[in-house]
């Protein structure tokens, strides 16, 4: 992790639903509780990403929440370590 925490590289995820293409799926991160916001697909690399910027370092737990178009929802936490002293 460098400096710029995941601004230059931002947070990515697959993200895979057997009824909707990936375009129709909504997917939010969290750290620590606090929705971040929307993940945008990139059809490029086939993941969804999210940049996750502003100052702060230590341990956070990640989450990753997916939903479909039928209501039915994924999720995923890991944790991570975040240094980053570049403000938003």
């Amino acid at each position: 992790m460098g400096f710029g925490g995941f601004r230059v590289i931002p947070v990515q995820v697959e993200v895979q639903d057997d009824l909707d293409p990936p375009e129709d799926i909504s997917v939010y991160m969290y750290v620590k509780e606090d929705e971040q916001g929307d993940m945008t697909w990139n059809s490029r690399k086939n993941l969804f990403e999210r940049k996750w910027i502003g100052p702060d370092l230590g341990d956070f737990t990640l989450n990753i929440t997916a939903e479909d178009s039928g209501g039915n929802i994924g999720y995923a936490e890991m944790e991570v370590w975040y240094f980053c002293f570049i403000p938003e």
